[in-house]
This record gives structure tokens, sequence and C-alpha cells, in this order.
């Protein structure tokens, strides 16, 4: 990564690592199923001479490329449509308008006008835990969310600068970085489970000894 010597190196930098990210994932995926492969020869056929074996494997992991590419794309696409719904459903945010949530409102008006920012969606959890985050792929579409127990615990000021503090986490893309490793990693996770779920499933349908594999 480049240097930083200011907000914008710095937002250069998350833009370079989030499309490292990207493509960081889309090859650990690829390498995900070449080992499904490798493995599941290994295990439930005769492999026979290692040379011709992996060139099997090889041709397998790129005849099936663009299937695999595919479906990562989509899946990845699907996990970035979906993940504000899944973090409101764990966490019961809820949007409130100016009207209900005057002084809240006002605050996080005042500070995106300030910084330059759209206005982001804002959010409340009515829970007393002591939490405040943001949301969103780009500070257009951006959510802050703040939990009733922050609200009552802190006067303007600190709420402000708690306030301050997840602004610059959306001006700085520090929220698109952060929400790309979670469900790049999140979906990693799940193909790993899903697999070595099945891969003990056919071994017991294939009585040989019992082999947990995690790719």
């Amino acid at each position: 990564m480049l240097k930083t010597h200011g907000l914008y190196s710095y937002v250069l930098n998350n833009n370079l690592r989030s499309v490292g990210l990207l493509a960081g994932f889309l090859l650990v995926v690829q390498l995900m199923f070449a080992a499904i492969w490798a493995f599941g020869g290994i295990i439930f056929s005769n492999p026979g001479s290692l040379s011709g074996y992996l060139a099997q494997v090889w041709s397998t992991t790129t005849h099936y490329a663009p299937s695999v590419l595919a479906a990562s794309i989509v899946w990845a696409f699907l996990a970035f449509f979906y993940y504000k719904h899944i973090v409101r459903g764990m966490t019961d945010l809820h949007e409130v308008t100016r009207s209900q949530e005057p002084r809240l409102y006002a605050i996080v008006e005042n500070l995106s006008i300030a910084t330059g920012l759209t206005t982001p969606r804002i959010e409340v959890s009515e829970t007393q835990v002591l939490n405040a985050f943001a949301l969103g792929l780009t500070p257009a579409t951006s959510t802050i969310g703040v939990t009733r127990g922050l609200m009552s615990a802190l006067n303007d000021q600190e709420l402000e600068a708690v306030i301050a503090h997840e602004l610059t986490h959306i001006r700085t893309l520090d929220v698109r970085l952060m929400t790309f490793a979670t469900i790049f990693c999140g979906i990693i996770f799940s193909i790993g489970w899903f697999l070595t779920y099945r891969f003990r499933e056919m071994s017991r349908q294939a009585k040989s000894a019992p082999l947990m594999i995690i790719p």
C-alpha cells in the first residue's frame, strides 16, 4: 500500500485494500474448490501417479473456474445487498425521523454538513448497551446506528464526539473496508463449514475411516 500522508492518501489506501480483498476473496474460493477436488479424489478414488493426478486436478479446476468465479461474484453481490438487513435484524435497528429524535438528528446533520458528507440514514436500537456504529459501502448510502443506552448516558458534547468518530469512518471508507472483510470472511467460513460437513457425510456413506477435512 501507499504511504499515508493525509486524508486523501488514506482513502486511496482503503480503496486499494478493498480491491485487494475482493481479488483475494475470488482467488481463495478458487483455491478452496481446487483443494476439495484434490482431497475428494484422494479419499474416494485411487489417484494413481502423483503427476497424473495433479494434472487431472488442474484440468478440473480450470474447467470449472468460470462457474466458481460467477457463483462467487453472485454470492458476494447478494451479501452486499442483504448485509444491512442482517445487521438490523441482529441489533433491532429502526430508522428514526427528525421529529422522533430531534437531538440525535441535529447532531448527525450538523456534523455531516461540517465534514461535507451527505447526511447518513439515522437508526436507533432500543437497547441499553452503550454502542454506536456505521454501515454502508459508500458515504451516500451510509447509516449511523446509535443505541438508546448511549444517547441516555452521554451529554450533547460527548454524543457529538462519538458521532464524529463514526462519520470519520464513513468519510475515510473504513466502513466499506470492514464490510468487505466481514462479508468475505463470512462467505469463506460458510463454504468451509458446509464442505467439512459434506466430507464427513460422504466418508460415512463410503464406510471409510472417519476423516474430517477443513479446506
